[in-house]
């Protein structure tokens, strides 16, 4: 088939960054609990997303279709 006949496209998500935290209300000891419970330790940052959206970006990924990447430093998996 040829490439112009579809179109595949791939996505990046994210759980709230810390720098969102702050407007979202959560109380600080509420906080540093939903951060110690993840794997890495900490919240994304805007540059771990920025990385993935990157990746995308380049043809380093020239072959990779129809993805969802979270970047939640293993959220789904604590």
């Amino acid at each position: 088939m040829p490439e112009e006949d579809f179109h595949l496209s791939n996505h990046v998500r994210s759980q709230a960054r810390e720098e969102q935290a702050d407007g979202l209300g959560i109380p600080q000891a509420q906080r540093q609990r939903m951060i110690a419970s993840l794997p890495f330790g900490r919240p994304a940052t805007t540059e771990d997303v920025v990385a993935v959206v990157l990746f995308f970006s380049c043809t380093l990924s020239d072959f990779v279709t129809g993805q969802a990447i979270n970047v939640s430093g293993g959220h789904q998996i604590a």
